[in-house]
């Protein structure tokens, strides 16, 4: 019995210690993250400090938490993303698009990689997580300049086979 609650303690300590690195990591990494319910209105349930890069004020300010994306679509960079959550809640299967071109709001040319990926439960949609990640060239001019190699993709969304639960 000593064994076993000995284990767990140091179970349930080195659970602290992941969960603190995560949130670490979710709250500095220049990655957008937003998760939304699986089902319309698509409610945030959460997202990171980054996110507010895709939102005009106030929601720049003041995050959208609890929030339904009607309620701040107008104010976001994305227009399409109600069509996007919609057909990854429908077929399971995620989308994405590496060289978006969105316009800020100051009607600027940004570039992104974004994408929509479903999070399963019991072989069921649990939620949706919208990823933005910001880049300030296109990938083609990105490989050109010297930077890191990129993998050429089709600029269309794409389906991407959804992970196995766990």
């Amino acid at each position: 019995a000593i064994v076993d609650r000995d284990a767990r303690v140091m179970m349930e300590a080195r659970t602290r210690e992941v969960e603190t690195l995560l949130a670490t990591m979710m709250d500095t990494m220049p990655v957008g993250i937003c998760q939304f319910d699986a089902r319309a209105p698509y409610r945030c349930t959460w997202h990171n400090a980054a996110y507010r890069m895709l939102l005009d004020d106030p929601f720049r300010k003041d995050g959208v938490l609890h929030a339904t994306l009607a309620d701040f679509q107008l104010c976001h960079l994305q227009p399409d993303l109600s069509a996007q959550l919609a057909s990854v809640a429908e077929t399971r299967l995620a989308v994405s698009d590496p060289q978006a071109v969105l316009k800020d709001w100051e009607g600027r040319d940004t570039h992104w990689h974004w994408m929509v990926v479903p999070v399963l439960r019991d072989g069921q949609v649990d939620s949706l997580l919208h990823i933005a990640i910001p880049h300030d060239t296109p990938t083609e001019e990105r490989a050109n300049a010297g930077s890191l190699p990129s993998v050429a993709l089709d600029a269309t969304p794409q389906a991407m086979e959804p992970s196995a639960p766990s």
